[in-house]
């Protein structure tokens, strides 16, 4: 586990160029989780990148499923987008940044299909995972660009957490 407060700045292309007055404030150092395992109803198990919030609480969570690897995430490449989203930007926010990698992919357990019930149910059991951690307040979001927010739709329904 890894743990860091710096926040990169956000560029041109992550902004349409606009400034931005009305952001909230970074406030958390972040804790990051390497490959963190997800077991699905199936036994096969996905690997996960979890990055939060260090101070001990219950927070939202934003959950990005991909086929790409979340290492890019980490890389270094100074891309104008990350599939997944902004790690460094959300989870100084207050956020946990979930970003796991299909069935069959980049470590993940299983064999890769493409918009079908499995990947539907695999979905599911990630988000009902995610929002009944120690660190989840229950709320569970989907985030991403290109393949991510197909599989979010429709969204899995969880009860509400008390």
């Amino acid at each position: 586990m890894t743990q860091h407060s710096a926040e990169r700045p956000l560029n041109g292309p992550q902004t349409s160029g606009r400034e931005y007055t009305d952001l909230s404030s970074a406030e958390f150092a972040v804790t990051t989780e390497l490959n963190v395992t997800i077991p699905l109803r199936d036994g096969v198990e996905l690997l996960a990148d979890v990055h939060r919030p260090a101070a001990p609480g219950r927070y939202p969570v934003l959950v990005a499923v991909s086929p790409y690897p979340r290492q890019i995430q980490t890389s270094g490449i100074p891309l104008p987008i990350v599939e997944a989203g902004q790690s460094d930007f959300f989870v100084p926010r207050g956020y946990v940044h979930v970003i796991v990698n299909e069935r069959g992919t980049a470590g993940s357990g299983g064999r890769w299909s493409i918009f079908d019930e499995q990947q539907r149910r695999d979905l599911y059991d990630v988000v009902e995972w995610a929002g009944t951690r120690d660190w989840s307040s229950g709320h569970v979001g989907m985030i991403g660009v290109a393949s991510t927010p197909w599989l979010s739709w429709p969204p899995p329904r969880l009860p509400r957490r008390t």
